[in-house]
């Protein structure tokens, strides 16, 4: 038995739960459920678990996964009264304390660890777009620009601060494919040059389909560089782009052969940026770069195969 009335066994419960938990999210998921729940009383206990838990860590990986469900309830609210600046107040301390440790967290990982971090930091920077705070806003780029900047980050998350930063306008698209030409360039082995490539991107094609920006930054870099580089280059573009779906391969292949850049750098400097021309239909080249570019994509696959 927790208690006499459904709402003093409901919080006695949830409290309970809290206590026992081995991970922050799970704190942090009963905390908004209290809320939700108009359990004031166990929220504030919970919440001051979460905070004691939170300061006795060093796991930034866990702190992660503690941020979203409350960057959520701060943003949105619920049908019920909320403590509203002690839960801002937690939120900024996760994520000042995220931030304090991240570039440390991102260094010597395997290869699986780092996935899974990926995916945490993925889910964090969506999360803290959702915070009205733009000092703490602040911090977390620049954060991210300390990983996007480290030599001992794995690439695969150096890749996605890049493409946070670029997101949120840090940098410039110049700056941002200065970035693309050094994480591919000779000096790099492969392996690491597809996990930057693979954490820039990330696992989705349509911001690629959408951003002509981001689309002509990568066009204009892959134009640039020699044949040698290119051929060497290949494995890495078509292990980038197997993690889009079929569908998305398809209609970025459309683009691509709707569109192709007025002019490109042959130089090692950054290419300006310049607007896209039709691409005349049933020309030789192009007839002759499509089976590579089939190959790229995997669209040359058959449905079963492309979809892996």
């Amino acid at each position: 038995m927790h208690g006499t009335t459904v709402a003093q066994a409901a919080s006695n419960a949830a409290v309970a739960k809290a206590q026992a938990a081995t991970s922050l999210n799970i704190v942090s998921d009963i905390v908004r459920g209290c809320l939700e729940a108009g359990l004031s009383e166990a929220a504030e206990t919970t919440i001051a678990l979460l905070q004691q838990r939170s300061a006795a860590t060093s796991d930034v990986a866990d702190l992660t996964e503690a941020v979203p469900p409350l960057a959520e309830i701060l943003r949105y609210g619920t049908a019920r009264e909320l403590p509203t600046e002690a839960l801002r107040l937690l939120v900024i301390s996760l994520v000042e304390a995220i931030c304090a440790g991240l570039v440390y967290a991102c260094r010597n990982l395997q290869a699986d660890v780092a996935t899974e971090l990926r995916g945490r930091l993925a889910r964090l920077d969506a999360a803290i777009g959702l915070i009205e705070d733009a000092g703490l806003r602040e911090g977390w780029r620049r954060a991210l620009a300390h990983v996007a900047n480290d030599s001992s980050a794995h690439p695969l998350l150096k890749g996605l601060a890049s493409r946070a930063l670029y997101d949120h306008g840090t940098v410039s698209p110049e700056q941002t494919a200065l970035a693309l030409s050094r994480a591919l360039s000779h000096s790099v082995p492969t392996l690491e040059a597809g996990d930057w490539l693979d954490g820039f991107l990330g696992q989705s094609g349509q911001v690629l389909l959408h951003d002509h920006a981001l689309r002509r930054i990568i066009d204009i870099w892959l134009a640039a560089i020699d044949d040698e580089a290119f051929n060497n280059l290949l494995p890495v573009m078509r292990r980038a782009f197997s993690s889009f779906d079929r569908s998305e391969r398809r209609r970025l292949l459309d683009e691509l052969a709707r569109q192709r850049p007025l002019a490109v750098s042959t130089t090692t400097d950054t290419a300006p940026l310049q607007p896209l021309a039709q691409l005349p239909t049933g020309t030789a080249d192009f007839e002759a770069a499509l089976p590579l570019l089939l190959t790229i994509l995997g669209a040359d696959r058959p449905m079963k195969d492309a979809n892996r």
